[in-house]
């Protein structure tokens, strides 16, 4: 894949060329052909204008689908065909991304580029490090008991037609990963490159640690508010390859369906049949009944708000809840060669800084990172239910005579 992509960008040049002088150039033989015709129309003019024709159409299409790969936009949503769309999108889109001063950790403006792509990676770095690993704290395991033969399914090696289902169901034009080709190069090269690219995905299956030879990750920022002043107001979207995509979704498929197993049913996030409306609803009706509650006795109320919670999980205390949930070794292996063979290079201002190898967290843009922060965000759960257990927290009763709730899971979406 280096080799063919040495190789299309001189193809590229050479060959495929400037569709926008092409497109110039056959807009003027067009109109000089169309001039000819009715003046003195002879058959091979009539075809050499018609082939000209078909081959402009040509260059307007892969002008629209250049412009609609800049903009990022569904078709289906928007319901626009006009290349002047895509590009007024894609400028207005490149105008609200452009990051040209932030404030750094003491509160000074930055605006040189230079400083400002130091001071990007720097602040990833810092995210992704594990400067305090979790060591020495006991916390209780209650996942439920899972037939072995279920669990021994989560690494399950998939067969060439679940490969196939994978990519295909894929969006052939989301943002590529560090190789460069979007799933849509695979999806209709599939006769060309399908034998090697599923000896590829079988491979990483059989050895795990050749998963780290495509698990190079970009981190694309998506500001979270309309004027970022800080790095912390940009969330960093991991841009993964194909090729590990297709084995990460293979392992999330066949872990979905245990979630409503592993999981309590006060987790509502990401597990398959759960809705997070559920606890919206019950969470509300408990407010409604600690505010009409009379007594000496009073209730409270606990937020927690993890900050940065997907970026800073303990990879230790992941593997730690794997072997808890009673994954079988070699799917630990499996899933944990996935999540810490990866390196990092920060997307900024068109180019990509110095790579980095993480030591902790998930990546947002991962299939698999759902699954595995629910189980992990779970043990929170198991220590609300052990102190129920244990007498030293009472749930909240809602009304006589009617069940028990704790709500343990955190309401994101």
């Amino acid at each position: 894949m280096k080799e063919l992509s040495k190789k299309l960008a001189g193809w590229n040049k050479e060959v495929f060329g400037n569709i926008y002088k092409r497109k110039k150039e056959l807009f003027r033989a067009l109109k000089s052909l169309e001039m000819f015709n009715e003046r003195k129309p002879s058959r091979s003019s009539m075809e050499k204008e018609k082939a000209t024709r078909e081959e402009l159409e040509d260059i307007l299409w892969q002008e629209e689908l250049l412009w609609r790969q800049k903009a990022r936009v569904k078709l289906v949503v928007k319901g626009d065909l006009n290349t002047r769309y895509f590009h007024n999108c894609t400028l207005s889109r490149r105008k609200r991304n452009k990051i040209t001063r932030l404030q750094d950790a003491e509160g000074n403006w930055i605006d040189d580029p230079a400083m400002l792509q130091d001071m990007a990676r720097e602040h990833f770095v810092n995210l992704f490090t594990n400067d305090a690993p979790c060591s020495g704290i006991q916390l209780p395991a209650l996942f439920p008991h899972v037939d072995e033969s279920w669990l021994s399914r989560i690494g399950k090696t998939p067969n060439i037609a679940d490969i196939i289902a994978v990519l295909m169901g894929m969006n052939g034009l989301k943002a590529p990963g560090k190789d460069g080709f979007h799933a849509l190069f695979f999806q209709k090269c599939w006769n060309t490159v399908g034998t090697d690219f599923a000896s590829l995905v079988l491979k990483c299956f059989a050895i795990p640690s050749t998963i780290q030879s495509i698990n190079e990750t970009l981190l694309a920022l998506i500001p979270k508010v309309d004027s970022p002043s800080s790095m912390n107001h940009f969330r960093p979207i991991s841009l993964c390859n194909v090729g590990y995509k297709v084995i990460a979704k293979c392992i999330a498929n066949n872990l979905k369906h245990l979630m409503p197993h592993l999981v309590h049913p006060n987790q509502s996030s990401f597990v398959p049949k759960h809705h997070i409306t559920d606890n919206i609803i019950i969470l509300q009706e408990t407010v409604h009944s600690m505010s009409r509650k009379t007594g000496k006795k009073g209730t409270m109320l606990l937020k927690i708000d993890l900050a940065k919670a997907y970026d800073r999980i303990d990879w230790k205390f992941l593997e730690e809840t794997l072997m808890a949930a009673r994954f079988p070794s070699s799917c630990i292996r499996l899933i944990m060669a996935c999540v810490t063979t990866t390196s990092f290079q920060v997307l900024w201002s068109g180019g990509q800084t110095d790579s980095f190898t993480p030591t902790r967290g998930l990546r947002q843009g991962c299939p698999l990172s759902p699954c595995l922060f629910t189980l992990c965000i779970e043990r929170l759960s198991h220590c609300i239910l052990q102190e129920v257990n244990d007498g030293n927290w009472k749930p909240v009763c809602l009304s006589p005579g009617v069940l028990l709730f704790h709500i343990s899971s955190l309401l994101t979406t």
